[in-house]
């Protein structure tokens, strides 16, 4: 006769079970059960080893993108550094126009001819003078330092001349204002030259010895300037 279980067995079925499985498993009847739970902690609990507290480690959702590289990084200068940058370039720019405008005021201070041009090779500069006031001041260009030097001295303008071409060794240039005061040498415009005024550069890139004005002061310069007129040109 079989006899049915009740609920009052169940707690010895269950025992029994455990007894049989151990008996048939021995200690891997205990270790599974701990490994599985270890697992899961593993997999479903808050990381410690880098993730932190990171929602997306705790779900298990990140993932590896490869070998991480740290993003380039370019240096951009921010606006008010470059506007410091400009407002420095305007401040020297404007000292350097206003020691130009004392050196041109003082430029005529000890003349005493009607008309004096008087020309700096240092400065690469030309002031026109009536007495001791100043009519007009330019940048200019004299000649390169290879042998084509502007010469040193006071000499008087020998003549006016339009429209002439000026030919001489390895040159021929059209000019539309002439005014020689050493022969060769004199003042005329350059429309050809590509060299700024009043550069540095004239001792390489310069004239053969004349003194190069911008067409619209050489100008000036001619319909002002009378034959006889003094030329001084200083070092």
């Amino acid at each position: 006769m079989i006899r049915q279980s009740s609920p009052a067995d169940a707690p010895w079925l269950r025992v029994a079970a455990v007894r049989r499985c151990v008996v048939a498993y021995g200690w891997r009847a205990y270790a599974v059960p701990v490994l599985a739970l270890v697992t899961v902690a593993a997999l479903f609990g808050p990381s410690t080893a880098g993730t932190g507290s990171h929602p997306a480690a705790a779900a298990g959702i990140l993932r590896s993108a490869g070998p991480t590289t740290a993003p380039s990084t370019v240096a951009l200068t921010p606006s008010s550094d470059r506007a410091r940058v400009a407002d420095a370039a305007a401040a020297k720019s404007a000292a350097a126009r206003t020691a130009a405008a004392a050196r041109d005021a003082h430029a005529c201070a000890r003349n005493t001819d009607p008309q004096l041009v008087l020309v700096s090779v240092a400065q690469q500069r030309t002031w026109m003078c009536a007495g001791r006031r100043l009519l007009r001041a330019t940048a200019v260009t004299t000649g390169k330092t290879d042998g084509h030097d502007t010469p040193i001295g006071i000499w008087q303008i020998q003549a006016k001349q339009t429209d002439r071409t000026l030919v001489g060794p390895g040159y021929s240039q059209f000019v539309r204002y002439w005014l020689p005061f050493n022969g060769d040498f004199g003042f005329h415009d350059a429309s050809w030259q590509t060299l700024p005024f009043g550069s540095s550069g004239y001792r390489t890139q310069g004239s053969h010895g004349c003194v190069h004005l911008p067409t619209a002061t050489m100008g000036w310069l001619y319909r002002w300037a009378r034959v006889g007129a003094t030329v001084t040109v200083t070092a």
